[in-house]
């Protein structure tokens, strides 16, 4: 043969020879030119696969009706269960065999069930008690025998046989309880114990009867368990047979008689007895001799009974309550306190009486007591009787402890104690008020000052110190009298504590003088308005005895320094009120040079300012928004110049911060939107689109959107030509309701930009909340860019990303020179506004 062999087929082929059947494996190879046959007995190799075959088929046959039998292969995957295992778990052979096994076992017992196949996998017999599931979920108990098992491949696998023993499982469970529960009784309730029939004739009983009771065990077989109880106690006994026949228990506490035929008290604890079918045979009792506690009872109450008659007879109100303060008893003193009836006692607590003021300080004490850290506490409350008047009262709990030591009620002595409280405050009063105005006098608004004057010093804040002289006082009094004076000094101290009201505190300082002081205080115009307000309200005309008086004021202002001191700003108050009263009185006057300049400043502006809202006196100039990539004007941003009668053309930060504390504002920013809807409507083609500032004063009145709206339709514009500017720090102090207002003008197609966005610190909320369709970067973001990066520009990139992302209109602030405008081209934004740009200026033909 030449050539390489070449496997052509392997057939395995049979031959019968003298009436003897034996297999061969036949082989033909290629060799060369011809094919080579070779062949290969394998009769014993045939014949002992068919033998395990059948062994197979014998076994399955054999054990199919007969035995639950899971065979697992090595691997732990079932390869065959007899329907007797089908009908114990609820599983059909095509729902298990080529699954795991794993599944069907218990969580707690699936670790016992894995080493139980590991075990006779490796060759060794193994057996446990686990619970399998069964189809419908529940589980089932039973007893597990592997065995090794040889596969006809030769793999190892398992053979495991499973027996239901649920009920043996469970009835074993139930034994081992009542066996606990007779241990239980035997150990802990029992000094005696009692075995009877069902007839209550005693069979057995321990032999601790006769130290207890005086009787012999012996002595007792065969006599009713009844007949030993007293007469009077044997009702729970006889009505017992339905509960212990249930299999329930039964306790009561009776009269023993002893041998000598006195009687002992016992508690007594009845069970069933039970065979080992769960039938009950008999009772066992245990009993336990509470003499002692039984005489302590009633020690007990005859001493709670000797207390409710002290309480009842005290003079001074008395209550018991519990851990959660509801009264458990109260005396007729008490009740009579608070003007309440008993009764009404019942189902209320000491925090229905307390002031509210009171109710944490003395749940507090009830804490300290009931958990022992202090046996008595004493504190003063305030009591609300029934006609809601107040009651002061003293009050002293003290803990009151049962038998046995263990916390069982609190006992609370109230004494009234108004009259002295009253008189004390009396005291008080007259020590630190003024007896004709009711304010505070000279020496508690002096302590008043250095309090507060720290409390300023240590939160960076300042205060403000107000001295206040009456006018001419001195001439109505002598020419009216000194009563007339009093009513005035009266009338006046009212008005100027109303006009202060919240905001500050008033007293007295002596004759004519009195003195405000004025807590954190932002800043001088702040006190200025303060300054206004007691003067307006002074000057209201007063009639005293006929005559007709206006009374008017001087007044000293100052505001605290880190360094000042009470006595140092009361000085320079006085000073200054000097001041005022020698530049022609009813004014007032800082004592700082400085701040007075700047106050009298702001005062001249505002007037200026109302005159100038009367004479529409106010003109808008329009810069253009520009978009980078054609150079399009994108839209026009109005802007307010103040055309002053003497100092000519002024920008906002002139006179705009002076417009929005005093409320000036609104009036003004009607007057720019009306101009600018004027405008638009008069040049369409030159102001397609105009932005317009709202402050947050013009946002927080109610008509703020009724206004734009009322505008807009009297001119006949498309509200979608309009723009709203806002800012953050306008917006986010705004009622909620503001959001539903820009919503509703959103929706008629006003738009919505964010003026100066990343100053503020809510900017992504204002997004979120409000329906925002453009922002404009802070010129501050500009100003620091750079062709390095940093920070601005990072924070300019992401704010562009955001802007496209959230479909925004995105305009970039306060650009003049290419380099900024080329960085803000490249880190994203599209439209810009600056001097670079077109700086703004009046409506002209051309615009």
């Amino acid at each position: 043969m030449h050539g390489t062999p070449v496997v052509i087929d392997d057939y395995p082929y049979s031959n019968e020879v003298l009436g003897e059947v034996r297999w061969y494996d036949l082989r033909a190879v290629q060799c060369g030119d011809g094919i080579a046959l070779t062949w290969r007995d394998v009769t014993d190799k045939h014949n002992a696969a068919a033998m395990l075959a059948e062994s197979e088929a014998h076994f399955r046959m054999l054990v199919s009706n007969v035995y639950g039998v899971v065979v697992l292969s090595v691997d732990g995957l079932v390869k065959w269960i007899s329907p007797a295992v089908e009908a114990l778990i609820g599983y059909s052979s095509d729902e298990l065999v080529g699954r795991r096994s794993s599944h069907l076992w218990h969580p707690e017992d699936l670790p016992r069930a894995l080493a139980l196949r590991q075990k006779a996998q490796g060759g060794a017999p193994a057996g446990a008690v686990l619970r399998v599931r069964h189809k419908d979920d529940h589980y089932v108990w039973v007893e597990l025998s592997s065995t090794p098992y040889l596969t006809s491949a030769g793999e190892h696998g398992a053979i495991t046989y499973m027996r239901d023993v649920s009920e043996k499982v469970h009835a074993e469970a139930a034994l081992e309880e009542r066996e606990e529960k007779y241990r239980l009784l035997a150990e802990n309730a029992a000094d005696i114990v009692f075995q009877s029939d069902l007839d209550d004739r005693l069979r057995w009983v321990s032999p601790s009867v006769e130290a207890r009771l005086g009787w012999g065990p012996v002595e007792l077989v065969g006599v009713r368990l009844g007949d030993l109880l007293h007469r009077e106690d044997t009702e729970p006994l006889r009505t017992a047979d339905p509960r212990l026949a249930a299999g329930g228990d039964v306790t009561f506490e009776a009269r023993c008689r002893r041998r000598d035929g006195t009687y002992r008290w016992l508690a007594f604890g009845v069970r069933p007895m039970l065979d080992e079918h769960g039938v009950v045979v008999g009772r066992v009792a245990g009993a336990r001799d509470i003499e002692d506690e039984v005489i302590g009872r009633r020690s007990l109450l005859e001493s709670e009974e000797l207390f409710r008659t002290a309480m009842r007879a005290a003079g001074i109100g008395m209550a018991m309550v519990d851990v959660e303060g509801c009264f458990l008893a109260v005396n007729p003193a008490m009740a009579q306190m608070i003007r309440r009836d008993p009764e009404w006692f019942e189902g209320h607590a000491m925090s229905d009486i307390l002031h509210a003021d009171d109710v944490d300080a003395v749940s507090l004490d009830r804490v300290r007591l009931w958990s022992g850290e202090s046996e008595v506490v004493t504190r003063e409350i305030r009591l609300v009787r029934s006609d809601g008047r107040i009651v002061w009262a003293r009050r002293v709990g003290a803990l009151v402890r049962d038998a046995a030591g263990a916390p069982h009620a609190l006992l609370l002595q109230i004494e009234d104690v108004t009259a002295g409280h009253v008189a004390a405050e009396l005291l008080d009063y007259q020590a630190f008020h003024d007896t004709l105005t009711g304010l505070r006098n000279r020496a508690w608004i002096v302590d008043f000052l250095d309090a507060e004057l720290v409390s300023a010093r240590r939160d960076g804040e300042q205060v403000g110190v107000f001295f206040i002289d009456l006018d001419n006082f001195k001439v109505i009094n002598d020419s009216l009298g000194h009563a007339a004076g009093d009513q005035l000094l009266a009338i006046v101290a009212r008005r100027m504590a109303d006009a202060l009201g919240t905001e500050g505190t008033l007293g007295r300082f002596g004759g004519d003088e009195f003195v405000a002081i004025v807590s954190y205080i932002e800043d001088a115009y702040q006190a200025e308005q303060v300054a206004e307000g007691i003067l307006d309200a002074l000057s209201r005309e007063v009639v005293i005895d006929g005559h007709r008086i206006v009374p008017s004021a001087s007044m000293g202002i100052a505001l605290s320094s880190p360094d000042s001191t009470a006595a140092g700003l009361l000085r320079d108050t006085d000073s200054a009120r000097f001041r005022a009263k020698a530049a022609g009185r009813s004014r007032w006057h800082f004592s700082d040079e400085g701040l007075h300049a700047d106050a009298v400043s702001r005062l001249t502006i505002e007037d200026q300012l109302r005159g100038s809202v009367a004479n529409r006196d106010f003109v808008v100039h329009y810069q253009p928004v520009l978009r980078f990539d054609d150079g399009s004007v994108v839209e026009y941003e109005a802007l307010v110049r103040w055309q002053h009668p003497v100092r000519g053309l002024l920008l906002p930060g002139e006179f705009l911060p002076v417009a929005e504390e005093s409320g000036l504002i609104v009036p003004i920013g009607t007057q720019v939107l009306d101009l600018v809807c004027a405008d638009m409507a008069s040049r369409h083609a030159a102001l397609p689109r105009v932005a317009v500032n709202i402050s947050g004063v013009e946002l927080a009145r109610p008509d703020f959107a009724r206004r734009i709206v009322a505008t807009l339709e009297r001119h006949g514009l498309d509200p979608s030509r309009l723009v709203l500017e806002v800012t953050e720090t306008a917006v986010m102090p705004q009622d909620a309701s503001i959001a539903t207002e820009l919503s509703g003008l959103r929706d008629l197609g006003v738009g919505l930009h964010v003026d100066d966005f990343g100053t503020g610190f809510s900017s992504i909320s204002l997004l979120r909340d409000l329906p925002v369709t453009g922002l404009k970067l802070d010129r501050s973001f500009v100003n620091d860019l750079t062709a390095v990066g940093g920070a601005p520009a990072a924070l300019a990139s992401g704010l562009a990303g955001l802007v496209s992302g959230l479909g925004l209109t995105g305009i970039a602030e306060g650009i003049e020179t290419q380099e900024q405008l080329d960085l803000l081209r490249d880190l994203g934004w599209e439209n810009g506004q600056g001097f670079l740009l077109g700086r703004p200026g009046p409506l002209v033909d051309d615009l």
